[in-house]
């Protein structure tokens, strides 16, 4: 990824949990951080032909592995 790319990535996941820019750089691996932007552009209604709906109990299991 780009720095640029990761920047955006940081800012949706940012916006869309709460979460300080600083926890998601220091303390989210980034492939789960660049996952969690495809993840909430699905949940905004994006079309990503993905065989289920990602619900928002998804994110809190997210929380809880990562122990946030």
């Amino acid at each position: 990824m780009t720095p640029g790319g990761t920047a955006s990535c940081v800012f949706v996941l940012a916006k869309e949990t709460g979460w300080s820019m600083e926890t998601i750089l220091w303390d989210i691996p980034l492939h789960l951080v660049h996952q969690a932007e495809h993840v909430f552009m699905y949940m905004n209604g994006a079309k990503l032909r993905r065989p289920y709906a990602v619900v928002g109990s998804d994110l809190r299991d997210m929380e809880k592995a990562l122990g946030l």
